[in-house]
């Protein structure tokens, strides 16, 4: 049988979180930990690595089934886009830690959006994975949140500096890790009403512009469908 290239990076993103999970049973299960305090540190790590792998496969589920466009969520609610992309930077500084990637973000709050807060995370924790998968070594990754017409625009900047471009292509062409990222995130971000664009500079630098409706004062939870997108400026 042939090789089929573009299933090596999806089999790397599996590889890793189970392999660490595997790591840490096995060392809980032989009774290696020293104190409480790592204990508890291995698991919180297995925690970790496991929600990694189901945002991995609900990437691809994305990916290969994309939501139709303007097909509301039905659990979306008024939520505060500067305090979700807090929390997520929050949750991933361990893997910017790792990467030795510095992330600068100080988002402002009081941006509502109507969303489906779960879509809302998953979209927000691809694009930050992905700037901390391209940035130059010792880099940095910068966050910023802004309204543009009635627009909440979320954007990361960095130097791309590996072997996939902006869009997450790898260099053979071929759908790349940050592909899968890219494509879950654009398509959340569409069937919200918004967009997705990449940008990248001949200095190599590269920016992610995340778009999605601020929300109507008038809109109570749940109410309306996401509507035409406010600031096709931004979408991809």
């Amino acid at each position: 049988m042939a090789p089929r290239p573009h299933l090596f990076p999806i089999a790397h993103e599996l590889r890793t979180p189970l392999a660490k999970i595997r790591m840490y049973t096995e060392m809980l299960l032989l009774q290696r930990e020293t104190s409480e305090d790592e204990r508890m540190r291995w698991l919180e790590s297995i925690e970790r690595e496991a929600c990694r792998l189901g945002q991995t496969v609900e990437n691809l589920v994305l990916f290969a089934d994309p939501p139709a466009a303007g097909d509301p969520f039905p659990s979306r609610r008024r939520l505060d886009l500067g305090s979700l992309v807090e929390d997520v930077v929050s949750d991933l500084s361990h893997l910017a830690r790792e990467a030795g990637v510095r992330i600068e973000a100080d988002p402002p709050v009081d941006f509502i959006v109507l969303a489906d807060k779960s879509a809302l995370e998953h979209a927000i924790a691809n694009l930050v994975e992905d700037a901390i998968a391209r940035a130059a070594p010792s880099g940095a990754a910068a966050v910023t949140l802004e309204a543009v017409g009635a627009a909440a625009v979320l954007g990361i900047t960095i130097d791309s500096v590996d072997g996939e471009d902006a869009d997450g292509a790898a260099a053979n062409g071929r759908p790349g890790t940050g592909q899968y990222r890219l494509s879950a995130a654009r398509s959340i971000a569409e069937a919200h009403g918004g967009g997705l664009r990449m940008d990248e500079s001949a200095d190599g630098r590269s920016r992610s512009l995340f778009s999605i409706p601020l929300a109507d004062p008038r809109q109570a939870d749940g109410s309306g469908g996401p509507g035409d997108d406010p600031d096709r400026s931004t979408r991809g």
